[in-house]
């Protein structure tokens, strides 16, 4: 699954990518700038993660599996708006994909 988050509204943007065990990339990108990728063992300490699936690696599954995905993502993470207050923020999802959906 992958989603962007534009915080400001203004095309600066967070890309979260994750797998269905819940492996994880996020980056920022900001206008002009080459993507700011974030440390994974900053990642792995504060995104809580659960997945139907496990956090352990496997095969490739053939057929049509079904599994859910929670993730809690701490503001702290939004490392270049650290002082962003969530509260009646008008943010947007750019986009929401599925892996299959590539």
């Amino acid at each position: 699954m992958e989603f962007f988050f534009d915080l400001l509204g203004n095309g600066d943007y967070y890309n979260f990518e994750f797998n269905c065990i819940g492996t994880t990339l996020l980056q920022y990108r900001a206008e002009a700038k080459e993507p700011k990728f974030l440390a994974p063992e900053l990642i792995e300490k504060n995104i809580e993660i659960s997945s139907s699936l496990g956090h352990e690696p496997f095969t490739e599954k053939i057929g049509n599996y079904k599994w859910e995905m929670t993730i809690v993502i701490p503001t702290k993470l939004l490392t270049d708006n650290q002082c962003i207050d969530l509260k009646g923020l008008d943010a947007k999802l750019l986009a929401m994909k599925k892996w299959s959906e590539y």
